[in-house]
C-alpha cells in the first residue's frame, strides 16, 4: 500500500512539523541553524563508496528507482477527511478548506479527487477576468447544484496587485452568503497566509495533510521503487555502507522507528516533511559506482541476484541549491512573488513588481542557475530542492510567510 493512502488531514492547528525540526525565526542566523541541522558526528568514518568514483544515476535509472509521485494514492485519505464535512451540511462553513504548503501535490490531488468524483471543477479565472473582478466566473459554481463543487488551486485566483484581489473578495462573499452551493477549496500555503490577512478570514476551519516523517519517508520511498522494478534497488550510505531503510522498503520499521537512519531523520526535519521537496532531495542524493567497483547482487542483507545498488550521499555532504551570497532586494521579491502565487509567468511577474523586464529577466536567470528557481510549461517557480532555503531566508528578511 502507497504511504500516501495512509495521509492523514487534520484541522490546521493540529499540523507538527517532523521532529527536530529546527524552527528559530533569527535574522542572518542561517548559517548557525544549518550547522545544526546538517551536523552528522561521522567526520572520522572510512567511505565505503569513495566519493570520487560515485557517479551520476542516469535519468532512465533515477525514474525507475524514484518515479514522479503517485498523488491518486492519497484519495482515500482526503475522502476519509472530506466526507463527513460535506455531509454536516454546515451554513457557517459551505466549503472545504484543503491546504497544503509548495510541492504538497495538493492541487493534483484534488484534480483527480474531483475527477473521481465525477464533481464539477471550475476552471481559474482568466486574468483579465481577474484583474476586471469578472463576475460571470461564478456562473460554473452554479452551474449543477446537486454536486458539490471542487476549485483545486485558489492561489490561481488573485494577482497582488491593484486591481487583483476584488474577484477573490467577490468569491468570500458569495461562498459565505450560500450564493455558490457546497464546495472544496485547495489552496496553496503562502496564497493562504496572505489571503486570510487581507480578507480578515475566520471561517474557514481549514485541513492540511500531516508531513511525512522519517518512517512514512521510508515506506514511500521503498513504495516507489518497488513501482517499476521486479528487483527493487537497494539504497546504502555511501559513507558506511548501512541501508538507509530495509530492502523490503521499510516495512519492518513499523515496530522499530530508529531504524529508519539518520539520513531520514534529517531529510524529514530539512524538508519540512513536504512530500514533493523530500522527493527532490532524495533524488538528488542518489548515486552509482562504475562497474566492477562494486559487485552487486551479493548482499548480505539482500541475498537476491541482479539487484541494483543506489549509493546515497552522506546528509553532510549533500550540495543543495545556494543562492547569491549578497541578496539584492529585488531576488527576494521575486521569490516571495512567486511563493505567494504558487509560480507565475514572466509577463504575470512583471505586472506585479515595479521593476523593468530587464531587471526581472537578469534576475530570473540568476536564481536559475543555482536551481533555485525552474521554468516549467512558462511558468517560474522556486524549485523544491531549495524550498526549505528559500523559505528560511524570506522569514529572515520579514515578509511574510506561511504557517508550514
Amino acid at each position: 500500500m502507497d504511504p500516501l493512502s495512509l495521509w492523514q488531514y487534520v484541522p490546521i492547528a493540529d499540523y507538527k512539523l517532523p521532529e527536530g525540526m529546527v524552527v528559530e525565526t533569527v535574522r542572518g542566523g542561517v548559517v548557525g541553524i544549518w550547522r545544526r541541522l546538517t551536523a552528522s558526528g561521522k567526520d572520522n568514518v572510512v567511505p565505503l563508496a569513495s566519493p570520487e568514483k560515485l557517479q551520476s544515476v542516469s535519468d532512465a535509472l533515477l525514474n525507475a528507482a524514484v518515479p514522479p509521485p503517485d498523488w491518486g494514492s492519497a484519495l482515500f485519505a482526503l475522502d476519509n477527511a472530506v466526507m463527513p464535512r460535506l455531509k454536516e451540511h454546515n451554513p457557517d462553513n459551505p466549503a472545504i478548506f484543503i491546504i497544503s504548503p509548495p510541492h504538497g501535490g495538493n492541487a493534483p490531488i484534488l484534480r483527480q479527487y474531483a475527477r473521481a468524483k465525477g464533481w464539477p471543477e471550475p476552471a481559474p479565472p482568466s486574468v483579465k477576468q481577474i484583474l476586471d473582478a469578472d463576475n460571470g466566473w461564478f456562473e460554473s459554481f452554479t452551474a449543477n447544484s446537486r454536486l458539490p463543487w471542487v476549485l483545486p488551486a485558489l492561489e490561481q485566483c488573485w494577482l497582488r496587485h491593484d486591481s487583483g484581489l476584488g474577484l477573490v473578495r467577490h468569491f468570500f462573499e458569495r461562498l459565505f452568503s450560500g450564493a455558490l452551493n457546497r464546495g472544496i477549496v485547495g489552496c496553496d500555503s503562502w496564497a493562504w497566509a496572505y489571503l486570510k490577512h487581507a480578507m480578515a478570514l475566520t471561517r474557514t476551519d481549514p485541513l492540511v495533510a500531516q508531513p511525512l516523517d522519517p518512517l512514512r519517508l521510508s515506506l514511500w520511498f521503498g513504495s516507489l521503487a518497488r513501482q517499476n522494478n521486479e528487483n527493487s534497488p537497494v539504497f546504502r550510505q555511501s559513507d558506511d555502507g548501512s541501508h538507509v531503510f530495509t530492502p523490503d522498503g521499510g516495512m519492518d520499521l513499523a515496530n522499530n522507528p530508529g531504524e529508519a537512519g539518520n539520513f531520514l531523520k534529517k531529510l524529514a526535519a530539512y524538508s519540512r516533511g513536504i512530500p514533493g521537496v523530500a522527493w527532490a532531495l532524495w533524488r538528488e542524493s542518489l548515486n552509482t559506482l562504475p562497474e566492477g567497483d562494486y559487485e552487486e547482487g551479493r548482499d548480505a542483507v539482500v541475498g537476491r541476484k541482479g539487484v541494483k545498488t543506489l549509493w546515497v550521499t552522506p546528509w553532510d555532504k549533500m550540495r543543495f541549491p545556494n543562492p547569491p551570497l549578497l541578496l539584492e532586494k529585488i531576488q527576494v521579491l521575486v521569490m516571495h512573488a512567486l511563493l505567494l502565487h504558487n509560480g507565475l509567468p514572466r509577463d504575470l511577474l512583471c505586472r506585479i513588481l515595479p521593476f523593468s523586464p530587464h531587471e526581472l529577466d537578469r534576475t530570473l536567470n540568476l536564481l536559475r542557475v543555482p536551481g533555485i528557481l525552474e521554468l516549467n510549461e512558462k511558468k517560474w517557480r522556486v524549485s523544491a530542492a531549495a524550498y526549505p532555503l528559500v523559505r528560511r531566508l524570506i522569514n529572515g528578511e520579514g515578509y511574510l510567510v506561511d504557517e508550514f
